[in-house]
Formats: structure tokens, sequence, C-alpha cells
């Protein structure tokens, strides 16, 4: 089952997603942690809670535009820590990612807190993504799509002031990869 469930910790909130590939088990992840931030005006008071599609497991089905993935090709350029937003002001809508790491943990960590960074400076909210793991597992690429936060629209619900290395789980488990990342609030 794909989805996420929301984990209580002390001082903190932690979120598990699963999905059958890391790419869509990351974008219910992101999705879970903009469930902590930012819930629609119609369910303010409501992001822990999670929203109304919560199975019997506590998981809250998520819905994922991951579906097609192709092979990820690292570009060789470094790129400058705010490259992707270049014209981000006048581009809101799309971004381009090109992450590196030494594992998929690592990789989760930074794709999330750059996800956090956005919304925090930006003040843009995850919608969905289009992303590639390479096969060497070492880069992630693709594109994120965002909305713009609307007070009339969506409700601040909590802060996350950081995604946390603590108890940071990626793992494949038969056949879906689980995340598990608990946020400082």
């Amino acid at each position: 089952m794909q989805g996420f469930v929301l984990l209580e910790h002390t001082a903190d909130v932690g979120v598990e997603a699963k999905g059958s590939t890391f790419e869509i088990a990351l974008e219910i992840m992101a999705i879970g942690m903009f469930s902590i931030m930012v819930s629609n005006r119609h369910e303010c008071g409501s992001a822990m809670n999670a929203g109304p599609n919560r199975s019997s497991n506590g998981y809250v089905e998520a819905e994922c535009s991951s579906t097609d993935h192709v092979e990820a090709e690292c570009s060789s350029a470094d790129h400058a820590e705010d490259e992707c937003c270049t014209d981000f002001a006048y581009k809101p809508e799309t971004t381009i990612i090109d992450i590196k790491a030494q594992d998929v943990e690592e990789m989760v960590f930074v794709f999330l807190s750059d996800l956090l960074f956005i919304f925090e400076t930006q003040r843009l909210v995850f919608k969905s993504s289009k992303l590639s793991l390479s096969k060497e597992q070492s880069c992630l690429s693709g594109s994120i799509d965002w909305g713009r936060f609307d007070e009339k629209l969506h409700c601040y619900e909590n802060e996350i002031k950081a995604v946390t290395f603590h108890a940071l789980k990626a793992e494949k488990v038969g056949d879906e990869w689980v995340l598990r990342v608990y946020f400082d609030l």
C-alpha cells in the first residue's frame, strides 16, 4: 500500500512513507511533510490528523504523479546552491533538481531539506514531482511542481524547523520502499 503515516515523538513528528519505487515513496514523504505544515483552508487545524483518507492501518493514501521514471544521469557540472531557483519569482510552478549523495538516506535528507528551504523562503507548497534515481542510487534528478501559498486557500499549521537524521530510514522492504524521517518542530 502506498501512503504515509505520522509518527509521534517528543518535540518532533515523523513521517513514514511507502511506495512501490524510491521516487514514489519520496514524493509521498514530501506530501506527508507538507501535510504537517500546510492544510487547505476548509481543513484548518487538522494537519496532524493528516486528512480523511486514513486506512485501517493508519496510513494516509497518497496520490502520486511519479509513475513514469527513467534512469537518472547525473550532470557533470556542480550546481550552485541556488541555481535551481534562477528566475524563481517569475516561474514558481516548476523547479529542476539534481542532487548527489553518498546514499539514499542522505538523498532523502537533502531532498526534504531543500523542499523545506523553498517553502520557507519562497512560500511555495509542494504539489508533485517527477523524479528519477540513478542506478547507482547516488543521484536524484527531475522536476518539482509547486503552488504558491495563499492565505485565502491555505492554513499554516506547524513550523518544521529542520529535517533530522534521527532514526532516518530509507530501505527496500519486499516490493516497496519504506522511508522514515523525523522533523524538528
